[in-house]
């Protein structure tokens, strides 16, 4: 009923899982102590890191919005002072007719 029942624990010849890889120490979960030596360096960037990246980048955008902005109530500016010089031209323009 049970094919596997007389198998030894730590066979390495099995054709199912073998007991004994979970305790083959490359195979373990959890971390891994540093060889003697070597210090593990951190890929990782802090925290402190990152929100100085995302503060800056913020800031960043910001500032190029707030260039938009103004290029864009420059444009309306100009605008508007040609429509006042089109205005004050057709009321010239209207009065010399009524005289």
């Amino acid at each position: 009923m049970f094919p596997n029942q007389g198998q030894r624990r730590y066979d390495p010849y099995s054709n199912t899982y073998n007991e004994g890889w979970r305790d083959y120490r490359n195979l373990r979960n959890g971390p891994r102590p540093n060889p003697p030596g070597f210090n593990q360096l951190s890929n990782q960037p802090s925290a402190q890191d990152q929100t100085n990246f995302l503060l800056e980048w913020m800031l960043k955008k910001m500032d190029e919005q707030k260039k938009e902005t103004g290029l864009k109530l420059q444009n309306l500016e100009m605008t508007m002072k040609q429509m006042q010089q089109r205005q004050t031209t057709s009321d010239t323009l209207v009065s010399n007719l009524q005289a």
